[in-house]
């Protein structure tokens, strides 16, 4: 499942908000970067291909993506 977005273009951002999470996990060397829609809503992960996945920031395996990323 990818990306369900609602709302309009911001900046270099093809959206505003997540409509629904993803489940899937995705490898971390397919993740290139990360952003939030707002803070403590869905962080939107982009892969290297250009797919954006909203994940849930609660959810364990996307801290550590986040914090993975962060490092890199």
């Amino acid at each position: 499942m990818y990306l369900n977005f609602t709302g309009a273009n911001s900046g270099d951002q093809d959206c505003s908000c997540c409509v629904e999470v993803s489940r899937m996990r995705i490898p971390l060397s397919e993740i290139t970067r990360y952003y939030r829609t707002m803070p403590r809503h869905p962080c939107v992960l982009i892969t290297k291909n250009g797919k954006q996945i909203c994940a849930d920031p609660n959810d364990k395996w996307t801290q550590r993506t986040v914090q993975f990323i962060d490092l890199t």
